[in-house]
């Protein structure tokens, strides 16, 4: 189903987080596969779970809408307790971006630029490919605090930046 995960912080009108619900979750291509991570858990039995911080100060909206055209079911918890957050707690943010087909010579943003603090944490990516045996290839560049020409960072490769080395 096409389910779409936003939330708002401190009712703001814009969502801090829109992504498909899977996606958040680490569910590519719609097919899901077990997770264990700090942050996150896809558990046997289809058991999606996010253990990440979501501070708020004013208060917090959680949504997920059916974009299908068909009813779907959808259990959840979400836990939560009430407290000074501190000054300099950030929001947690999630940016959803998808390519399809990747344009020869033309960068795909995994991050847009940010004109905030804050910590970068990762992200989860899925590829779909016409070849059988190599599944990507192409730089990882950080353009990090006004970087213009040349960024930070820069990887040799998407297969190095999720430690895989050479296919």
């Amino acid at each position: 189903p096409k389910l779409t995960l936003k939330d708002f912080y401190d009712n703001s009108s814009e969502p801090s987080i829109c992504c498909p619900l899977g996606k958040f979750f680490c569910v590519g291509h719609d097919q899901r596969t077990l997770v264990t991570s700090l942050m996150v858990n896809v558990n046997p039995g289809i058991g999606l779970n996010s253990f990440w911080s979501m501070p708020f100060r004013k208060g917090f909206k959680l949504s997920v809408t059916n974009d299908n055209d068909e009813p779907s079911v959808l259990y959840y918890q979400v836990d939560y307790e009430l407290g000074r957050v501190a000054r300099n707690q950030g929001y947690l943010h999630c940016f959803y971006s998808e390519s399809k087909p990747v344009e020869k010579y033309k960068n795909h943003v995994i991050l847009p630029e940010i004109a905030a603090k804050g910590t970068y944490v990762g992200c989860f990516m899925t590829y779909e490919t016409d070849f059988t045996t190599w599944w990507g290839e192409g730089e990882i560049k950080f353009f990090i605090d006004g970087d213009k020409e040349f960024p930070t960072i820069c990887g040799t490769g998407t297969e190095d930046y999720f430690l895989g080395a050479w296919n």
